[in-house]
């Protein structure tokens, strides 16, 4: 009997115990995936997903993050319980074709969900045509003007005039005009379409990678930019690696051998370093062709005596070419003996 009423009191004690259970938010995206459907090739999409809390706390999107091509503009960072709040993003279409899925994660203080994936589908056609579609600019040299040709039309006859055209740089210039009958036919284009002519000035343009696109204005009813890609690299008109000759601390025990390699770009003619002068006390530089590469490279070859005084020491070393825009790089040197 005893047992009994043991066992009958606890389970008394069991059912009477209230539950007790932590508030918390619960994160659900409406619409997790919206697919705006074809869009032309340059448009800007701008969507807000729609964010519901169906906890009893404060939902808190603590952070949202954004894949290539897609770009999260603004969120809400506090959503009441019952309530809704949107996460806006941005789609740029300038460097997509086809079908595309581009997504942005929010992060959330939902323990059970605490990061949300949101996409943006779309196909991207180009309703204006362009070809080639680029400008790519090669050329071995600094010097002159380099050209690409572009055509812009529509593949199904639509109307459309150009009404400016923005250059990312100052050094490429773009001028256009319409396009004539013939220049129609190589494209199949019945009428209409415009001929632009991209000019890079390669002694105006710093050395390094060109990598933008030109956005072509048109008054097209849906596609109201056409992009071309550019690219190209401008090369110097005298290469030197390394620019710095540097021994650092050097314990010298035998002679102490440095290359400087020199690559020149000049059309027309070879290029070639004359020669070489250095004013380190103890230094030896000699110039010497690379094999293969006649007119074009060329190899320095640094000896530092042995016997040099113990120290830092500074100078330069000076490159004499046959370049009309560098008949002299100096290249500077230094390192200490310990």
């Amino acid at each position: 009997m005893r047992n009994a009423v043991l066992t009958w009191s606890a389970a008394v004690f069991l059912i009477a115990a209230p539950a007790v259970f932590a508030a918390a938010p619960k994160a659900v995206a409406v619409e997790p995936v919206k697919d705006v459907g074809t869009v032309a090739k340059g448009d800007k999409v701008l969507h807000e997903f729609v964010i519901k809390n169906d906890g009893d706390a404060p939902l808190e999107i603590t952070e949202v993050q954004a894949a290539c091509g897609c770009t999260a503009t603004s969120y809400d960072r506090t959503i009441a319980p019952g309530k809704t709040g949107v996460v806006r993003a941005e789609l740029d279409t300038i460097s997509f074709n086809g079908g595309i899925a581009k997504a942005v994660t929010a992060y959330t203080n939902d323990p059970v969900t605490p990061r949300i994936e949101l996409t943006i589908k779309a196909k991207v056609e180009p309703l204006l045509a362009a070809r080639p579609g680029y400008a790519r600019f090669i050329k071995q040299g600094p010097d002159g003007i380099g050209h690409v040709e572009q055509i812009v039309w529509s593949p199904k006859g639509e109307a459309f005039e150009v009404t400016k055209v923005e250059s990312p740089y100052p050094f490429l210039k773009v001028t256009y005009h319409p396009a004539t009958a013939e220049e129609r036919r190589e494209v199949n284009a019945a009428s209409g379409g415009y001929v632009f002519d991209f000019a890079l000035d390669y002694a105006a343009a710093p050395v390094g990678a060109i990598a933008d696109h030109v956005l072509i204005h048109t008054t097209h009813a849906r596609q109201k930019v056409v992009p071309i890609p550019v690219s190209g690299f401008v090369r110097p008109a005298v290469a030197v690696t390394p620019a710095v000759i540097d021994f650092g601390d050097l314990q010298v025990t035998g002679p102490v051998r440095a290359t400087v390699h020199v690559q020149g770009f000049l059309e027309g003619t070879d290029f070639t370093v004359t020669r070489v002068e250095g004013d380190v006390t103890g230094m030896e530089a000699n110039v010497e062709p690379v094999a293969n590469a006649v007119g074009r490279e060329f190899n320095v070859r640094l000896l530092l005596d042995p016997k040099m005084p113990k120290g830092a020491f500074n100078g330069t070393l000076k490159l004499f070419t046959n370049h009309p825009k560098k008949p002299v790089v100096e290249v500077p040197i230094k390192g200490r003996i310990l």
